[in-house]
């Protein structure tokens, strides 16, 4: 699989909504986004363009909650489907039932 640097699909992004580390290993979030809604609506119009482009497929209006832990508060809430694209820890509950 080819790399791709962030900077080459979410560049149109950078500055007013996204920084880059210098070696291309990260990128996080503008500080001015102080509220946890605020996070998700400008996340969200950033992975709305890239699933239109079909970088992330099966978008599905989920949306899932991105925080450091298990039971900390949330930081801001992603659609499921891109949640791998940006290596957000997954959790999650199955229950199967026989009748």
């Amino acid at each position: 699989m080819q790399m791709i640097h962030p900077n080459d699909l979410l560049g149109p992004y950078s500055d007013d909504i996204l920084t880059f580390s210098q070696n291309g290993g990260h990128v996080t979030l503008n500080l001015k986004f102080e509220k946890p809604e605020d996070r998700t609506r400008v996340v969200s119009d950033v992975i709305k363009v890239l699933g239109d482009k079909g970088i992330i497929p099966g978008i599905q209006n989920e949306l899932y909650p991105v925080k450091p832990s298990f039971n900390a508060p949330v930081y801001f809430s992603i659609e499921r489907a891109a949640a791998p694209h940006f290596r957000v820890k997954g959790y999650g509950v199955h229950m199967n039932g026989y009748v």
